[in-house]
């Protein structure tokens, strides 16, 4: 059935994502970013749940187009932490690219990823009864409370980084009058 789908690339991908994740959650504990030490630290469950009991592979390997907003993150990080003056292009230019893809990335998905997490739920209930194996109510209710925690998050710090944008466009456009 499509809902236990599994492929040895997805299997990869959920290993790479578990190692990137711990790495991070490591960084993230040692600069005191509880917030997102706490948002991986689901992501990694999640994907560790997949691999331990072989379902949901393709609702997982959704949520992680989630993270290829995070070298536009770093890059954004970076620019700042070298003191680059807050009203040059580089800033600028930085902040929508990293802008753009969060809400690309993190935000504009989450319709299309819960409506798939339903679907996937609606064909389990008529094509694991038909195929014997149906995933137990505790694993559906995890998933469900990883998901939405997960959007939630993403939902605040969208939030802050419209505002982070807005004042990165005032100093910009600051300069430009001056």
């Amino acid at each position: 059935p499509t809902v236990h789908l599994k492929s040895e690339l997805g299997i990869f991908t959920l290993c790479i994502a578990i190692g990137y994740f711990i790495g991070d959650i490591i960084i993230r504990i040692i600069l005191r970013d509880f917030p997102h030490t706490f948002h991986h630290i689901l992501s990694a469950v999640a994907c560790i749940l997949t691999l331990i009991f072989g379902c949901g592979m393709k609702l997982i390997l959704q949520r992680l187009i989630s993270e290829m907003s995070t070298p536009f993150k770093n890059l954004l990080w970076a620019v700042k932490e070298s003191q680059t003056p807050k009203n040059s292009p580089l800033l600028f230019f930085t902040a929508i690219g990293m802008t753009s893809s969060f809400y690309l990335c993190r935000i504009i998905i989450i319709p299309w990823l819960w409506y798939t997490f339903v679907k996937h739920l609606l064909i389990e209930m008529d094509q694991g009864n038909a195929n014997g194996y149906v995933t137990p109510l505790p694993l559906n209710i995890t998933a469900f409370c990883i998901s939405l925690s997960l959007d939630i998050f993403n939902v605040i710090w969208g939030y802050k980084v419209t505002r982070g944008m807005a004042k990165v466009f005032k100093d910009y456009k600051h300069k430009k009058v001056l």
